[in-house]
């Protein structure tokens, strides 16, 4: 008998090659990022269902039960942020597509502190994201 996973179902969200196939087509103008090897461990990881019973990134709200009470916010124990970290990758000409996919947190470095005008960057950055949200 197999032990039950946390959370009680375990997480199984490979993709066949078909459907993979499919979505690329179903889904026009879809981007990719440059991520480190760590977090293609931690996509592979919440594929498989090590993470169960997550299904992906923890959101906002998650990120903060998890930090500030130890559980996610459906009472189940969960003490490990599992956060998508990107940085190069999202920029002024990008952001607005992230949030509209549904990303509710960008952390973005690079594009904002290169040097030359950090406040004007995150202005711009951040009228994006509102933007994005008003149309999406």
């Amino acid at each position: 008998m197999l032990i039950k996973p946390h959370g009680g179902e375990l997480v199984d969200r490979i993709l066949s090659e078909e459907k993979s196939a499919q979505l690329m087509t179903e889904v026009p103008g879809m981007f990719s990022l440059t991520v480190s090897p760590d977090t293609i461990s931690e996509i592979q990881n919440l594929a498989r269902g090590v993470f169960s019973p997550l299904e992906g990134f923890l959101n906002r709200a998650e990120l903060e039960s998890v930090v500030s009470q130890g559980h996610l916010t459906n009472g189940l124990a969960w003490t490990i942020p599992i956060l998508l970290a990107v940085d190069g990758g999202i920029n002024h000409g990008n952001i607005a597509d992230v949030v509209r996919m549904g990303a509710d947190i960008v952390v973005t470095g690079s594009a904002v502190f290169d040097g030359k005008a950090p406040a004007e960057n995150a202005r711009l950055m951040l009228q994006s994201v509102r933007d994005a949200r008003k149309d999406g």
